[in-house]
């Protein structure tokens, strides 16, 4: 919980990754879902800023947010 309210990305990355491993950017995904959970465009926005390997945190993040926000919540560009 504390870590959601953490409002330093750096400390973020730091506590749970950006890279390409599994361990490293799988709780960041499930983190960047949960830190914007009613927005799917925000969501992978945060993602994306936190830098590292974005395309793959990034996509996790959206394919989490979609289930959970259904089809609809998903810009159509």
């Amino acid at each position: 919980r504390k870590l959601l309210d953490e409002q330093d990305r750096q400390q973020i990355v730091v506590a749970l990754g950006n890279g390409i491993e599994a361990p490293r950017s799988v709780p960041t995904a499930i983190y960047c879902f949960l830190k914007q959970p009613k927005s799917y465009k925000d969501c992978i926005t945060y993602a994306v800023s936190l830098g590292g390997d974005t395309d793959t945190i990034a996509s996790m993040t959206g394919a989490i947010s979609g289930a959970y926000l259904g089809v609809n919540a998903i810009p159509p560009k």
